[in-house]
């Protein structure tokens, strides 16, 4: 069973083999700062991501 991600809740996000370098990181830490209908949007501390994320994508520690 999936339990939803709560808000202000840490997180990593997994990387595509595609988008990263063989010296890349393959997760990076990140921190729920929405939800809406389901979807998460999430932030770093570049930023927040431009893309939103489902409770499956989000590796909750």
């Amino acid at each position: 069973m999936l339990i939803p991600p709560q808000i202000v809740q840490n997180c990593t996000l997994r990387v595509p083999d595609v988008d990263r370098g063989p010296a890349d990181p393959k997760n990076f830490l990140a921190i729920v700062m929405a939800e809406c209908e389901g979807l998460y949007t999430v932030g770093c501390r570049e930023g927040k991501l431009a893309s939103k994320f489902t409770a499956a994508d989000l590796q909750i520690f």
